[in-house]
């Protein structure tokens, strides 16, 4: 079984951000998960008006992410808790 976690950010990237990045690679690790954290990456045009949140809507709509039987997104504040051992 395969698993993903993944996070994103459109805009300008803060230490808290990339701290919740390098704490969410770790406890991915310690699970056995895959995962991927891409910096704006703006990948939908043409819908009006950008906004950061159509980026989550890219777990729908690009094929790599089928290749994974259970993905989780995580906003970037969002930190594991110290010590956690399970998943």
């Amino acid at each position: 079984m395969r698993n993903l976690i993944y996070q994103y950010y459109d805009g300008d990237i803060k230490e808290a951000h990339r701290y919740s990045s390098r704490l969410m690679k770790e406890y991915a690790d310690k699970c056995g998960a895959d995962y991927l954290f891409e910096e704006n990456p703006r990948w939908i045009k043409g819908l009006g008006k950008y906004s950061p949140h159509y980026g989550v809507f890219k777990l729908i709509f690009d094929d790599k992410f089928s290749d994974y039987d259970n993905v989780l997104y995580l906003d970037v504040d969002i930190f594991p808790v110290d010590g956690t051992e399970e998943n």
